[in-house]
């Protein structure tokens, strides 16, 4: 992804700030699945949806007019659009991601005819970066692999920086292949593994 010198950025543009996925390791499998803050993060957004429903569609209800009648058709029609778009953009960034050491291959649910050998893994790179909002700033780490080709996978997010260096010792053990540590906005300094 890197090469000597130039400057670390992200992956991603933004952060999680919950972890998004849970590495589980068995015998010859490692993987990567969706957990449940990252499910309660979609919620939210259709919660948002009811409740603008029910509190808006209530008031034009009460005014029971042609207007307000056809006013609640349009905001019907919106909040299923909205919950529908959320629902869409989920279900392609939230997948399961498999390691099998048996077949020797890295592949996403929903698109293993793009797998990855996992001999062509040479590294997992855990950036540690800063994202910056409005009511509060919080640091995280994203943690992804590098093929020989120099393609980037990102493999999950996690603002518990602690944990996100669990699972990507763990993941690079696994693998058999170093973990680089990196800090977003540095001088890629090849061999920063540990």
């Amino acid at each position: 992804m890197f090469t000597h010198g130039d400057k670390v950025t992200s992956f991603s543009r933004g952060g999680c700030r919950f972890k998004n996925a849970k590495l589980v390791i068995e015998d010859c499998t490692a993987t990567i699945k969706p957990n449940w803050q990252s499910y309660a993060f979609e919620s939210a957004f259709h919660l948002a949806s009811i409740v603008t429903l029910l509190f808006i569609g209530s008031i034009l209800l009460e005014a029971n007019t042609d207007d307000s009648m056809q006013g609640l058709t349009y905001l019907i029609a919106f909040c299923l659009g909205f919950s529908a778009l959320v629902r869409i953009i989920c279900f392609f960034v939230r997948k399961s991601q498999y390691f099998d050491l048996n077949q020797r291959l890295f592949y996403s649910e929903r698109a293993q005819k793009d797998a990855i050998s996992i001999d062509d893994i040479t590294t997992l790179q855990l950036s540690n970066k800063d994202v910056y909002a409005k009511q509060k700033s919080f640091s995280c780490g994203e943690l992804c692999l590098v093929t020989r080709s120099g393609e980037g996978v990102m493999l999950l997010n996690n603002e518990d920086i602690r944990e996100a260096e669990y699972d990507s010792a763990s993941l690079a053990k696994f693998l058999s292949v170093p973990l680089e540590r990196l800090r977003n906005g540095e001088v890629y300094l090849p061999n920063q593994a540990s």
